[in-house]
């Protein structure tokens, strides 16, 4: 159960008339909410204070320990602003920030309202404070936060990834974060997934790495788990793709007749164990 669908060979799945569904739409603010999450526990050094109370470095105040830096006066940049995008925009435009900026194929309204800039890819990496990527993975956007873009970076820049781990050259993020010339990373993807213990990565204090959670709540699993049986029981009935709302209909073959399925509601009452 997923959006996003580039581990799956659709190229073959076409040839041997293979039908696939997806459970877009449902889970944007579930996403939006753990990217949000992510710039604030970064920025703040949540795990980073939680692991001194519980090493004993919490002492006495001393000035600057434990600092972080506010989102409020600060330039965001979201990299690909679909509907998740557009989401993490609303939620983070209430810190007060000091300017938004956006790349999309074309401008977004709903962001532009907001004060929302639309920009390159290189001018959002050098102007940020918060980079937010939100893009769909592709051929496009394959390692579109690259080892030269992330070079262009400021110095105090946190990045905050919760699209797919090929997005981010992660090599060049490992030696910008070693070497602190970005000042933090906040992702929900990593390639490869789950990451190593050995990894890089691990060691360093600037780094947080959530297990791909973002659409993790009881409730969002409901949803999904939901769309992706009626989507079944649609694909088994011959339900046209244009009435199945999750389907690939621009991946697959062509529509097949209708026979709509009268027994749906009989999924009504299905629940996730809490």
């Amino acid at each position: 159960m997923s959006v996003g669908y580039d581990h799956i060979d659709i190229t073959s799945m076409k040839k041997y008339g293979v039908r696939l569904g997806n459970t877009p739409g449902i889970l944007v603010e579930t996403v939006a909410e753990i990217a949000v999450g992510l710039v604030i526990a970064t920025t703040r050094r949540f795990f980073e204070a939680n692991r001194e109370v519980k090493t004993g470095g919490w002492q006495e105040w001393v000035p600057g320990w434990m600092c972080g830096r506010s989102i409020k006066g600060s330039v965001v940049g979201i990299i690909g602003c679909g509907s998740i995008g557009t989401s993490i925009a609303e939620k983070l435009i209430n810190f007060k920030l000091s300017q938004l900026l956006y790349t999309s194929r074309s401008e977004k309204p709903a962001v532009k309202a907001l004060g929302g800039q639309l920009v390159t890819v290189d001018e959002l990496m050098e102007r940020s404070d918060f980079v937010v990527v939100a893009a769909a993975l592709n051929e496009d956007t394959k390692f579109i936060v690259s080892r030269e873009r992330i070079a262009t970076m400021k110095s105090n820049a946190i990045l905050v990834n919760i699209g797919r781990g090929q997005l981010v050259d992660q090599d060049a993020l490992v030696e910008a974060l070693r070497e602190k010339r970005i000042r933090g990373a906040g992702l929900d993807v990593m390639t490869p997934e789950p990451l190593p213990l050995d990894h890089p990565l691990m060691g360093l204090d600037n780094f947080l790495l959530l297990p791909h959670i973002g659409t993790s709540t009881f409730e969002m699993e409901e949803e999904m788990a939901m769309m992706t049986t009626l989507e079944y029981i649609g694909c088994v009935g011959r339900m046209p793709y244009a009435e199945r709302s999750g389907f690939l209909t621009t991946q697959l073959s062509s529509e097949i007749p209708s026979t709509r399925p009268n027994h749906c509601q009989s999924l009504k009452h299905f629940k996730i164990t809490k």
